[in-house]
């Protein structure tokens, strides 16, 4: 083979690589599309890094490519939805290998069989090498973890096969649980969790998910009980989300320096975890730390425009500092965003008191209240504003 045969083999099998890895990709978010009902993000060559990229959207399908063709060799297909079953866990993952071993055992006999043209032979076979190539790097199970844009880690798809099928030996409460969570049934799932955990099956996955249930009904008592044997036996695996859910459960004890250390070590596995970001700088605005705490809601906002909670707290940061006018605009930007959100009106009320408006403060703190009566400090600001007026 000649040079010039040699450099038109590496050419062609660099200009098909992101061909084939797009349908690798697409092998992982045809099902997950099929299975939930939130969307999926495909990145062609970066894991995870939407900069630089082209970008466009098919319904919930959204699709990041980058421009330097030197990055093509990687991809990485996200979910919205981590929840899921463990068969269609393992048929999603499953799918993306699936794929290119099809393609590339169609290409290869189309290659060595199917054509007389020299030309669709060769395109043939070199769609063929890059779509065995992929079957090959991504089915081998790899101990070595990826590292993702946002600093998480993840296995590839032979690994992450591995520990599925090592986790089918489930009780059947386990799918039911899933479910519950899935449909938002927060309370039916943590004591479905809670029973798994008991029965002796203590998986990392099934203590998160019992947490996260109870935190998202404000069961903190339970979530810490919970956390605490997690923390024992998983300490050395926690996520940034792991790390989160220890923060919230201390800053909720009244723990604020504890929590602020947790926030940190989330961020540390993932600086863009925007609520790690947020909260951690409610719990700087709780300490009276008012310039660390905007530089906290300044990241999470460049990350995501549209963070209510982060807008909100920023604006009671800026108040803090006496910039009324700048807070202000803060809160009622969260507010045109979320209107629901409990702090976001406790926030304005404490504006309100501050400038010494005490009937304005009682009304949002009252609406605060309506929408949860549980919001941290709400009752001590009442209290403060009605013996203001007397009342």
């Amino acid at each position: 083979m000649t040079f010039y045969h040699y450099l038109l083999f590496i050419a062609t099998l660099a200009v098909l690589r992101p061909f084939t890895v797009f349908l690798h990709e697409m092998g992982h978010a045809i099902p997950t599309l099929l299975y939930t009902k939130e969307g999926v993000t495909i990145y062609i060559g970066s894991y995870g890094d939407p900069k630089k990229s082209l970008h466009f959207r098919l319904g919930r399908l959204e699709v990041f490519f980058k421009y330097n063709p030197l990055l093509w060799d990687s991809g990485l297909c996200v979910r919205e939805q981590i929840d899921i079953p463990i068969n269609r866990g393992i048929i999603i993952i499953l799918m993306g290998p699936l794929n290119s071993l099809i393609i590339g055992a169609f290409c290869l006999y189309i290659g060595l069989f199917g054509s007389n043209s020299d030309s669709i032979t060769f395109i043939t076979m070199m769609i063929a090498i890059s779509s065995l190539l992929d079957f090959y790097h991504n089915i081998v199970p790899n101990h070595e973890p990826i590292t993702l844009y946002s600093g998480q880690q993840v296995h590839n798809d032979g690994q992450q096969l591995k520990l599925l099928f090592k986790y089918r030996n489930l009780p059947e409460e386990y799918d039911k649980c899933v479910e519950y969570y899935n449909n938002k049934e927060f309370e039916k799932s943590g004591n479905l969790f809670e029973k798994i955990i008991k029965s002796g099956i203590k998986r990392d996955f099934v203590y998160r998910l019992a947490i996260s249930s109870y935190l998202q009904i404000k069961e903190y008592d339970k979530a810490n009980e919970i956390n605490k044997e997690f923390i024992k036996k998983y300490k050395k695996r926690f996520s940034s989300i792991d790390f989160f859910n220890n923060g919230l459960i201390k800053s909720h004890k009244g723990n604020i320096d504890g929590s602020i250390l947790d926030y940190t070590e989330s961020l540390k596995l993932d600086a863009n975890n925007i609520y790690s970001l947020n909260n951690r700088g409610y719990a700087y605005n709780l300490l009276g730390r008012y310039e660390e705490a905007i530089k906290d809601f300044n990241n999470a906002i460049e990350l995501e425009k549209k963070f209510a909670y982060a807008l909100n707290n920023r604006g009671l940061s800026k108040i803090k500092l006496g910039d009324m006018e700048k807070g202000l605009v803060d809160i009622k930007k969260s507010l045109e965003l979320d209107d629901k959100n409990s702090y976001c009106y406790m926030n304005l009320g404490i504006y309100y008191f501050d400038i010494g408006e005490y009937n304005k403060a009682l009304e949002n703190f009252n609406i605060a209240f309506k929408l949860d009566k549980d919001t941290y400090l709400l009752l001590d600001h009442i209290k403060k504003t009605k013996q203001k007026l007397n009342i």
